[in-house]
């Protein structure tokens, strides 16, 4: 991760960088970092990966999409509420706690949401799960 950028001059289409960019998210899980920077790049990565696919929503991603957003806004209501009730500990760092455990979730949905995206409009095929047969396509693509 990191560093690995793509240029107009790059071999490569839209579908293997969104392929390689679902590869690095997947590649997250795996590094041995603190929790909280894991999560803030498993974030990012995922909502990159949601603001570059906005042009192939159907109508299921796009509602899948609008929930997240609603969710993602309750999620700060709620711990504000919480913490204005005094339901945190102050010394415990709940507030982050909560923010932290709920967008986890939150973005996990969000992420299974795209990867239905991609299953729908066949990114997945032959590349990922080794469907297909025939219509296998092997792209290189330089680094």
């Amino acid at each position: 991760m990191g560093g690995e950028f793509y240029t107009a001059n790059e071999k490569g289409d839209f579908k293997s960088i969104i392929l390689e960019h679902l590869k690095n998210i997947m590649n997250i899980s795996l590094l041995h970092i603190d929790g909280e920077q894991k999560h803030a790049l498993y974030t990012e990565g995922v909502k990159v990966l949601a603001d570059t696919l906005i042009p192939f929503y159907d109508k299921l991603m796009d509602t899948a999409y609008k929930n997240y957003e609603n969710s993602y806004k309750e999620m700060f209501v709620t711990a504000n509420k919480l913490e204005t009730e005094n339901k945190f500990s102050q010394y415990n760092n709940e507030y982050e706690a909560y923010i932290i455990n709920r967008s986890k979730r939150i973005h996990r949905e969000l992420y299974r949401q795209l990867n239905l995206l991609l299953k729908r409009n066949d990114y997945l095929k032959g590349s990922v799960y080794g469907e297909g047969g025939e219509d296998r396509e092997i792209v290189e693509v330089d680094k």
